[in-house]
């Protein structure tokens, strides 16, 4: 950026290829090459203003001319680099009909001859498809993680539709003590006859999905989720409720879409919300009705990380 206050400025952006040198202990520039690459008025902006780049000074003229003469914005151009790609240590491939200029191998590329490896076509395509499988493993952690926020939002807002489009069509939802839902319709009428009515203003719901810990299959298609629910809830000027449990989920693709194909839910301990946790209610026939203060041994999809000891 520069300018003159009260008459005027400009953005400017551009490209530094650079040689240094030690000299006396102290590094210095040996050679400064600077590529401009877009000038514009600094009100206009880039997307109303493109400037040609200023060309050699009339009132300091340079010693020789410039060695590379081209378009800037909105023309197109690519500084040539002095390195291979680092992570593959192949030439530096540029955009077709730039006229680009042969790229300057410095030697940098790991191992050492700064010469790059010959690879064919079907080395290429592995990579290229592993790259890729990559990617969708990375998208299917997210996705995982997406669908159990959204599940939990959907609940807080007595979003009954949108809660159970998160399954597959033929997805399940099975809840401990509550009972077990085969398919998307079967889980929406479910959820209606079991909350039917809207959302009361006066009623505070916060269902938190947390800690999720997610594995998703090689071909990133699928994945498995264990993620702890930690709810409360109640009615302004009342009394409410904490519940606690543990989601077993498994996720899939159906139509492009990520959705659950399998849930289950284990309550942990529920409570009321003024007495806590540590104070447990019995029925009228003198039973506790929450799973605590007895531990339950809830099953995992996965092996101890650390210890590699098999689930129980």
């Amino acid at each position: 950026m520069s300018g003159i206050n009260g008459v005027g400025g400009q953005w400017g952006e551009g490209i530094f290829e650079n040689e240094f040198v030690k000299q006396n202990g102290i590094w210095k520039i040996k050679a400064l090459h600077y590529y401009p690459r877009l000038l514009t008025d600094y009100d206009k902006g880039w997307a109303k203003d493109a400037q040609p780049a200023p060309g050699p000074s009339k009132d300091f003229p340079p010693d020789r001319p410039p060695t590379e003469v081209y378009e800037t914005f909105p023309k197109f151009y690519t500084p040539p680099f002095h390195f291979s790609n680092p992570v593959t240590g192949l030439a530096t491939q540029y955009p077709g009909g730039l006229g680009q200029a042969p790229v300057k191998q410095s030697g940098l590329r790991p191992g050492g001859s700064g010469e790059p490896p010959h690879t064919g076509k079907q080395e290429l395509s592995q990579r290229i498809a592993e790259t890729e499988r990559l990617l969708d493993r990375a998208a299917a952690y997210d996705a995982a993680e997406n669908l159990a926020s959204a599940y939990g939002y959907y609940l807080d807002e007595f979003m009954w539709d949108e809660t159970a489009d998160l399954f597959a069509l033929d997805g399940t939802r099975n809840l401990s003590s509550i009972g077990f839902d085969a398919g998307r319709e079967r889980i929406r009428e479910s959820l209606k006859r079991r909350y039917p009515g809207k959302k009361s203003v006066d009623f505070l719901l916060a269902h938190q999905l947390v800690q999720p810990v997610i594995h998703v299959s090689q071909n990133g298609q699928s994945a498995k989720m264990r993620v702890r629910l930690f709810q409360l809830g109640g009615p302004s000027g009342g009394n409410g409720f904490w519940i606690a449990g543990i989601y077993e989920c498994t996720t899939g693709i159906e139509n492009r879409v990520w959705k659950f194909r399998s849930m289950d839910l284990n309550y942990t301990w529920t409570a009321d919300y003024k007495k806590g946790w540590a104070h447990i209610d019995k029925d009228s026939k003198g039973v506790i009705s929450t799973p605590f203060p007895k531990i339950v041994h809830l099953p995992f999809h996965y092996d101890n990380p650390v210890t590699g000891r098999k689930p129980n």
